[in-house]
Formats: C-alpha cells, structure tokens, sequence
C-alpha cells in the first residue's frame, strides 16, 4: 500500500472515528462500531487508547484534529437524523427519503444510523410512524478504488460478524448491505 494512497482521508477520519468509540460511553459524542474495520492497525490503536492516541496527534502537530472531525461527525449525524424524523413525525408532503453522501470515503452513516432514519428506536422495536414506503436509502459517491476497498472492508467485517457470536449491538452487517445494493 502506499504511503499516498487513494483512501488515505478516508483512513484518516475512521482512525479519529474509531478514537472517539474507545472513549468511555458517557464521552462519547457518537458510538461507530464499524469504524475499526475501515483501517490497517485498528488492534493498535485499541490498545494504546484514547489518551495516547490524543497525545500522539498533539505531538505531530494534529491537535484539534480528533475534535473537529468528531464535533462535525456528531453534527451532521444530528442534523440528517433530525430532518428525517420531522419528516416521520409530521408526515410532511416532502420526503426526506434519501441522503447523498459526496466523496463518502470510508463514512458508515448509513450503517451506524439506519434503525433512526427508518424510524426505529434504539431498542428495535418499531416507531409508529414508520410505513414501509417510508425507508430511508444512502447513496454514497466516491473514487472508484475508495468503494471497492470500502466494499472489501465491510465483507471482512460480515465474516468477521457471522465468527462471532456476542455480536447483537447492532444490525446484522449482511442485512445492510443487501439493503445498500
């Protein structure tokens, strides 16, 4: 792989994405349980944690970097999620029905957020308000070469998930790239 590869934002931003879910969950500002499997060497960055991983940026000139990526993630998280339930809420004449993700990278937005943007609560169970004409579908856009590689990385991750089998923290992986195709 080199050193200037294609995907190198990309692996950037789940490594911060990654930092932010080893953080205790009451610090957490989003929880990305996909992010780990985005990048080469997440097992090391597990187990220097989180305040190495902050010291590490700081000393290569990177500070402010976790926290900016980690308040625009919490941010757009908030605001896409919010135009989606006003629109289950409300049943407005528009539909938010889709969301377009440019230069999406290695972004699991549409993993990470799919039991809100399709109106269920944390817990599975099913909102009221939900129909089934009212599903929500991302489609991301990106390099070529970006997409396989994020393709290949969420396969790895389904294997890894059917292997193990305390693994009910989120939606089954296969389940939400069959949705995705």
């Amino acid at each position: 792989m080199s050193f200037f590869s294609k995907d190198g934002t990309a692996q950037g931003v789940a490594k911060i994405r990654h930092y932010e879910s080893l953080l205790p969950t009451e610090q957490q500002l989003y929880h990305d349980p996909y992010a780990y499997g985005m990048f080469p060497g997440s097992y090391i960055q597990y187990l220097m944690g989180p305040k190495f991983i902050q010291w590490m940026y700081r000393v290569f000139g990177l500070g402010g970097m976790i926290e900016m990526i980690s308040v625009r993630t919490r941010w757009l998280d908030y605001q896409v999620v919010k135009a989606r339930r006003e629109q289950l809420l409300q049943q407005k004449e528009y539909k938010n029905d889709q969301l377009i993700i440019l230069g999406a990278g290695y972004d699991t937005r549409g993993f990470r957020l799919i039991d809100l943007w399709n109106g269920s609560n944390n817990n599975g169970s099913d909102d009221s308000t939900t129909t089934s004409s009212s599903a929500f579908h991302v489609i991301e856009v990106d390099q070529p070469e970006v997409q396989e590689k994020k393709v290949q990385n969420m396969q790895w991750l389904m294997k890894k998930e059917t292997n193990d089998s305390n693994n009910s923290n989120h939606p089954s992986i296969a389940h939400l790239m069959e949705s995705k195709q």
